[in-house]
């Protein structure tokens, strides 16, 4: 918790919470080994999986070397390096046009030092189109991307090869690049579960309903980008944290009767395409135009925006 991107220790003491700081070497039905010196076994009566799926990219906080100090400081030290190279980069190209990428090729286009220019490569003929975001929201983030200054290429998909030199598979057309940025999807990172039948082919967790895990025989919950069970998970988190908890609590009071599903989000996405635009989708409009009197985001200090930019983005847009 200590070297926690966000201070959590506050909040586990707080709230009674013991903090083990290990990975987990292998999780069980019924309990979990630890990837320590002395292989500790924690026996559980419910266990809550919720480790996430984390982007290809290491200035996201993922990928760090081997025998890297990852402590929270050396962390935040990274994106801020990570961003300096960025923002003073002649050519940045983001692969893949998911809510990610397209939210980081308009941050890049505007807080570039030297006018830098950024190319999204997508492989699917809209952005942002991924069951969440309807075509039409998805052309009204490519408009307002292009007019910030990103180049956009649609129905295409790219190789990075050495010497910064990404290769367009369907054109052949060679870009030449200072930093190449993979926002192609998240990846599991499930290795360590052994329960039979908890993990699809892709790897994620399988989860009901109710957010239990497959072959966890009502012990075993997921939740977050680790599973199947919420589509958006950004925004369906805060809808269902509370049926989380009251599952989890129905669980150890053994009451399978009194479990309540989880309720899918309304068709509502968020995406910013800059510090001062963006386009909002509701379940029956999308719009561009400021909402008056909403403050949708303001980006903390500490977050990836702050530490690799060098800039607090409080978004007013519509």
């Amino acid at each position: 918790a200590k070297d926690s991107t966000y201070l959590l220790e506050p909040f586990l003491t707080k709230h009674r919470v013991t903090h083990i700081r290990a990975t987990v070497k292998e999780l069980l039905k019924d309990k979990a080994v630890l990837n320590d010196d002395g292989n500790k076994v924690i026996e559980f009566d419910v266990c809550l999986v919720a480790v996430g799926a984390p982007i290809p990219w290491s200035a996201g906080g993922n990928g760090l070397p081997q025998g890297y100090d990852g402590s929270r400081d050396n962390r935040l030290v990274k994106l801020q390096q990570e961003g300096e190279k960025i923002t003073n980069s002649k050519h940045v190209v983001v692969i893949g046009g998911g809510l990610i990428g397209a939210e980081v090729a308009g941050d890049i286009a505007a807080y570039s030092k030297n006018e830098t220019k950024v190319t999204l490569v997508h492989s699917g003929d809209t952005l942002c189109h991924q069951g969440v975001v309807r075509a039409a929201a998805g052309k009204m983030i490519e408009r307002q991307l292009t007019k910030g200054g990103v180049d956009v290429v649609l129905q295409e998909k790219a190789t990075i090869q050495d010497g910064g030199r990404v290769v367009l598979n369907n054109s052949g057309k060679e870009l030449h690049a200072d930093h190449v940025i993979r926002t192609t999807g998240l990846v599991p990172k499930n290795e360590f579960v052994r329960i039979e039948g908890a993990l699809n082919e892709r790897g994620f967790l399988i989860t009901d309903d109710f957010l239990l895990v497959e072959g966890g025989e009502g012990r075993v919950f997921g939740f977050g980008d680790c599973c199947t069970a919420l589509r958006n998970a950004g925004t369906e988190l805060l809808e269902n944290q509370y049926i989380l908890g009251h599952n989890i609590k129905a669980a150890l009071d053994k009451r399978s009767d009194n479990y309540k599903e989880v309720k899918p989000f309304l068709e509502g996405a968020v995406v910013t395409t800059g510090p001062n635009s963006g386009v909002a989708q509701t379940p029956f409009f999308h719009t561009q135009f400021l909402i008056p009197g909403h403050v949708l985001f303001s980006c903390r200090a500490d977050t990836w925006y702050k530490a690799s930019i060098g800039h607090e983005i409080p978004c007013k847009f519509l």
